[in-house]
């Protein structure tokens, strides 16, 4: 398996598009790909798209441009773990305080 078909979309796996969206940004995409492939959810609780996940892990200058391949990587890595986390914790405040 590779770190693509980990991510899931608001109705559990991705669809073949968005795999190759994404696949194709982890190849060295380019701005219309990107622009494209940085909407796709890739997790969806908690929700994070792959450009709100770049926006976490890259630096602003590189954020607001196309990212590279390795970027996307650490991306799709870290929506992961934050997806384990909340599986573990769902709740990580107490609502009643």
């Amino acid at each position: 398996m590779t770190v693509v078909d980990y991510c899931a979309g608001m109705d559990g796996t991705l669809s073949a598009n968005n795999k190759t969206l994404i696949e194709g940004m982890l190849h060295g995409g380019d701005g219309p790909t990107w622009q494209l492939a940085r909407e796709i959810v890739i997790s969806p609780l908690p929700l994070m798209t792959l450009g709100m996940a770049v926006k976490r892990v890259a630096r602003p200058i590189i954020a607001e441009t196309i990212p590279d391949p390795f970027t996307i990587y650490r991306a799709l890595r870290f929506s992961m773990t934050r997806r384990a986390q909340f599986q573990d914790n769902p709740e990580p405040f107490d609502i009643e305080s």
